[in-house]
């Protein structure tokens, strides 16, 4: 029997157990936003999926080793600002999800690239790889540039295919 090849979600800026983030997100607690980004993420990714998650995950070690505990999928870290503490969690450590070892990820086989900083310039551009990022600066999708900030996308990880094919809808206008 052929094995179903797993989804490919990307997110970032999560920040776990931040109350800033609660609030500008509009919830009332940050358990409360919490609840709801948890839910949300296990409604969107399958045990077998995966996950880039582009920095940013948790605002402190307690919450992002309670938040990975209850999320679904198999999840690639790249370090963002607010990530040092992302090698101890438990999860990372016994290597159930990665932890990129430098600040770019890659997607094997694929024209990817993963880094928590947007970049002006990224290796391989020049042969038209596409640069998926986190925080603030927009999404570009004439330089191939593509933010993944959960706030962009209902607070949960986005589809690879429905990026994909944004991108290709708007190339055809």
């Amino acid at each position: 029997m052929k094995r179903k090849k797993p989804n490919v979600f990307l997110t970032s800026d999560t920040f776990f157990g931040r109350n800033l983030s609660a609030v500008e997100r509009g919830f009332d607690s940050v358990e409360g936003m919490e609840d709801n980004m948890i839910d949300l993420w296990n409604d969107t990714i399958g045990d077998d999926d995966v996950v880039y998650h582009l920095g940013n995950f948790a605002w402190d070690p307690i919450s992002a080793e309670t938040a990975i505990n209850f999320l679904k999928g198999k999840i690639y870290f790249v370090s963002g600002k607010y990530d040092a503490f992302l090698p101890t969690i438990s999860l990372v450590k016994t290597g159930i999800h990665t932890l990129f070892t430098n600040q770019i990820g890659t997607m094997k086989d694929q024209n990817f690239i993963f880094s928590h900083w947007p970049m002006l310039d990224w290796p391989g551009k020049e042969n038209g790889f596409m640069q998926f990022h986190a925080g603030e600066e927009p999404t570009n999708i004439k330089e191939q540039r593509i933010n993944v900030n959960c706030k962009n996308w209902g607070l949960k990880p986005v589809a690879l295919d429905t990026i994909l094919d944004i991108i290709s809808i708007t190339n055809k206008k």
